[in-house]
């Protein structure tokens, strides 16, 4: 096997500390959504979704009318 230098080490280092990252991250995004905390924000952004929808058919129906 090859012995990798100093630059090549710090290569394969960091590029394995960003699949780390992305490992935790999923997890504490996981974990999150599956708290009540995180149901909540769900129910909170569906709602927002519905409220956006709304505003964007009446934006329409006005630049109809116009």
């Amino acid at each position: 096997m090859k012995k990798l230098g100093k630059k090549e080490l710090e290569i394969v280092v960091n590029e394995i500390s960003k699949e780390i990252c992305k490992i935790k991250k999923g997890k504490l995004v996981s974990e999150f959504e599956g708290s009540e905390e995180g149901k909540r924000m769900r129910e909170l952004e569906g709602s927002i979704e519905s409220k956006l929808v709304g505003v964007n058919e009446e934006l329409m129906e006005l630049r109809e009318l116009k």
